[in-house]
């Protein structure tokens, strides 16, 4: 556990970090004006909730459009 990883550094190696990795920060990694970005809502904030029973998805959006 100790050198595990924090929630944050979790999502940010999966988001803004994974992004610049491949020289595409600007154009996505996260959530800004004129940036792609596809990402989902979920019914709980997994960040302060450790059970994943129940999860579900509210909502999906794709190049900046709900479906």
């Amino acid at each position: 556990m100790a050198e595990a990883l924090t929630f944050e550094q979790t999502i940010m190696g999966m988001t803004a970090w994974a992004a610049y990795a491949n020289f595409y920060e600007s154009i996505t990694g996260s959530l800004e004006a004129n940036k792609q970005a596809d990402f989902i809502i979920l019914n709980k904030d997994l960040k302060y909730e450790n059970d994943d029973s129940g999860l579900e998805i509210k909502e999906v959006w794709m190049d900046g459009k709900k479906i």
